[in-house]
């Protein structure tokens, strides 16, 4: 396994930290550079996407963490694991991560956190043979056809499903890959995503039922011209209500998919 780390603001010495994870077996990759500025933070991020790392972590330590988030991510595709001691660096940095919609995982670490452990057990939980279910079914969507009963549908972009997706929305009486029940194309697009993903029949439940155990789920709703998903496993989250439900129902396969889904999102540029 490999592991990019990046570091923005004063420089640390992490040489423990990457001897303890090199002891596991993991290819630590490092900046260059030892303090990361605005002008070499792109060619740094360039060459550990090149490293085709497993995973990336960034160490944040000052209020330069939104410029230098955004920077980041135009050259990251790999999973992203942001580490602070500083609680509003790292709310700044996800902050921004979250508006550009970047996929991303935080982590606030403190005096009692074993760093090695906890990078080793993200790493292992990231690792490409998981997600790369994902990136095949993500990819296995271009050129689908999926019929809707009702065409156009009203407040659906055919041209963004089709750009965004390579998904081609057609008339009921087209031949399709996938048939759109009650036209409720969100959901209908939960379930073939978890179909190839996971190669078995999803289940539909009501999001207002207890969830069975070990069972990952999703659900897709569009919000100001862009994708965004809510997934999880087993469990729902209480902020539930703040997701701009268009259907009542999540889509669910059984076995805890959340990387390999992640993965699979990240792809098709929905945001989480």
């Amino acid at each position: 396994m490999r592991l990019g780390i990046l570091e923005s603001g004063a420089a640390t010495d992490w040489s423990p930290l990457i001897e303890g994870l090199r002891t596991k077996d993991v290819d630590v990759v490092t900046a260059e550079s030892p303090t990361l500025s605005a002008q070499t933070i792109a060619q740094e991020a360039a060459r550990l996407h090149r490293a085709d790392c497993d995973g990336m972590v960034v160490f944040v330590t000052d209020a330069l963490a939104y410029s230098f988030m955004t920077t980041l991510t135009l050259h990251i595709t790999c999973p992203l694991l942001v580490a602070s001691t500083n609680l509003p660096a790292l709310c700044d940095a996800c902050g921004a991560l979250s508006a550009l919609g970047i996929p991303h995982e935080r982590l606030h670490l403190r005096p009692e956190s074993n760093l090695t452990e906890i990078l080793l057990q993200w790493l292992k939980a990231n690792r490409k043979t998981e997600r790369q279910p994902g990136m095949e079914a993500a990819a296995k969507l271009y050129g689908q056809r999926f019929s809707l009963a009702e065409t156009p549908m009203v407040g659906v972009d055919r041209e963004q499903w089709l750009q965004q997706f390579g998904i081609l929305l057609v008339s009921a009486e087209a031949e399709a890959d996938v048939q759109v029940p009650d036209n409720d194309l969100h959901t209908a697009f939960c379930c073939h995503l978890l179909r190839l993903l996971a190669n078995t029949e999803p289940l539909l439940l009501p999001v207002d039922v207890s969830l069975p155990a070990d069972h990952t789920f999703l659900q897709i709703a569009r919000r100001s011209g862009r994708f965004v998903g809510l997934y999880g496993y087993t469990t729902i989250a209480e902020d539930i209500g703040s997701f701009p439900f268009l259907s009542g129902r999540l889509a669910l396969v059984p076995g805890d998919r959340r990387v390999a889904l992640r993965a699979a999102c990240h792809a098709l540029d929905i945001a989480l």
